[in-house]
This record gives structure tokens, C-alpha cells and sequence, in this order.
């Protein structure tokens, strides 16, 4: 079992990435949040029409972007 601490961590995390994830710009959000839905980059670049190399580069700078600022956030 968790312990209160290790829920509260979790909790907190969880926020982070969710605040995090709502800053991102709409372009990024979007295709994310398709991502996310299709379970598959070939789908979301069937989806939008936009080339499966390009949607894999704007997918992982998104991920990047929300780890980097939770990262920096849970080092302060």
C-alpha cells in the first residue's frame, strides 16, 4: 500500500503535468491530444494529412517541452 506521502507525491506530479500540458500551444495540444486518442502517429499523420516524420518531431518536442518544465519546477 501507498503511504500518504507517496499519494501526495503523486498527486502533485500529476498536476504538474497537467499544468504543464495546458500550456502548450494549440498546434502541439491538439496533436497530442490525437495522439493520445489514436494511440498511434501513422493515424494522427492520416488524420491531419500532415507527413508521419513531421508529426513525430512535433509530438516529441511537446514531451520534451512538458518534461523540462516539470523537471525544473520539481528542482526548485
Amino acid at each position: 500500500m501507498e503511504s500518504e506521502q507517496e499519494v501526495f507525491e503523486s498527486e502533485q506530479l500529476f498536476q504538474l503535468l497537467e499544468e504543464n500540458y495546458a500550456e502548450l500551444d494549440w498546434f502541439r495540444k491538439s496533436l497530442l491530444d490525437m495522439y493520445l486518442t489514436l494511440n498511434s502517429l501513422k493515424a494522427v499523420s492520416r488524420k491531419t494529412t500532415i507527413p508521419l516524420t513531421s508529426i513525430s518531431r512535433y509530438i516529441k518536442e511537446g514531451k520534451e517541452q512538458i518534461r523540462a518544465n516539470v523537471l525544473e519546477k520539481l528542482n526548485k
